[in-house]
């Protein structure tokens, strides 16, 4: 690479004692011997070992031994006609890196209510909420693959006692990346059955979302061999992003089935429907004032970016009632119509009509052995 980098007119990128180092690092070589019968042989070289040794050393040097905390609790009982759980957990991330305050927290709430009101009347409901917040750092450079591609010959720290430019320095003034997700439930179904032979079952869904994130990135000295700092060059720059949906769905089915003497009928009626929104904000400038007040209005630069989206859909539908008459040998099944109401994505409101046309089956039954 050198002798490439003198002839296209450019200096050498490599000086003689780096070169020499990184030749003793890789010509070194660690051999045992181990006995087997009469005969001695070398055994593998251990070479690798000790390199990847030197190298985890290095990672022991910026990150902790994770630990991750967790708690649950749960209480649940009710009576005969009423029936609940009610349960809380957390589970997270303590801090991996020794330089930088890393951090995810996970919360959960959970509830569910079972009631029996009567003979006629039963239903449930039940809700789920997650609360999730992250902490991590924005520039990458400090993370676990280029610790581990590090070169032999570069430093960690300097004799002043600083850390090099690579890594820590990364980590430790870089910046930092917010994260946050909310997200929660609400379900629930019943049950109605006024009067014989007639039921009457709806369900319920409804679920919110809001995810943010705010990432900041900041320029920071780092300290050289000879104990002066030097700017590391990086442009202040801070990126906000949040999205937030909407989604929720009821359904609706009403059967009633009768039997007269040999005659047997059933009527059958749905409804159906689903609405989703979505919309998104990205947006983004250069030369932050400073990483502790996060905020666009705090930026200076005119390469300013701004990104939204939004959309909707929606469907229904509806089916018409199914009736079954049986009459001794003889079967006749009469089935409804059927609608869809699929609603645009780009129109959300407007609808189709599919309908599916009624059919009429005769079956004969014969007794006896065919």
């Amino acid at each position: 690479m050198n002798e490439a980098a003198v002839n296209a007119g450019r200096g050498a990128i490599f000086s003689d004692y780096t070169i020499q180092k990184i030749k003793e690092h890789f010509s070194r070589s660690f051999r045992t011997r181990h006995r087997t019968g009469s005969r001695c042989r070398a055994g593998p070289p251990l070479a690798g070992l000790f390199r990847l040794l030197r190298q985890y050393r290095l990672v022991q040097r910026v990150h902790n031994v994770g630990y991750q905390p967790a708690a649950h609790i749960g209480v649940n009982g009710g009576t005969e006609k009423l029936q609940y759980y009610v349960s809380a957990g957390y589970n997270g991330k303590g801090s991996v890196n020794r330089h930088f305050d890393d951090s995810y927290d996970r919360y959960n709430f959970r509830t569910n209510i079972t009631s029996k009101v009567n003979d006629w009347l039963q239903f449930g409901i039940r809700t789920s909420l997650a609360i999730d917040s992250q902490r991590a750092a924005t520039n990458s450079n400090g993370n676990w693959q280029r610790l581990f591609a590090k070169m032999v010959t570069s430093p960690v720290t300097v004799p002043t006692g600083g850390y090099w430019r690579d890594g820590v320095t990364y980590m430790k003034d870089g910046g930092a990346t917010l994260g946050s997700n909310k997200d929660g439930w609400v379900m629930g179904d019943v049950t109605v059955t006024p009067l014989p032979g007639l039921e009457i079952k709806g369900s319920f869904n409804y679920n919110y979302n809001l995810f943010t994130r705010v990432s900041a990135a900041t320029d920071f000295q780092y300290q050289t061999t000879d104990g002066s700092y030097i700017w590391i060059g990086l442009i202040p720059t801070l990126n906000k992003y949040s999205q937030t949906s909407n989604y929720y769905n009821y359904n609706a089915y009403a059967s009633y089935d009768r039997k007269l003497g040999g005659h047997y009928f059933k009527l059958m009626a749905g409804v159906q429907r689903e609405f989703k929104h979505f919309e998104s904000l990205t947006a983004g400038n250069d030369y932050l004032y400073t990483s502790s007040l996060p905020a666009l209005s705090l930026t200076y630069g005119t390469n300013y970016t701004v990104n939204d989206a939004l959309y909707n859909w929606a469907t229904s539908g509806t089916f018409a009632a199914l009736i079954t008459i049986t009459m001794k040998n003889t079967c006749w099944n009469l089935t409804g119509a059927t609608t869809e109401h699929p609603s645009s994505p780009k129109t959300a409101g407007t609808s189709s009509f599919l309908p599916f046309l009624p059919a009429i089956i005769y079956q004969k039954k014969h007794s006896g052995i065919p």
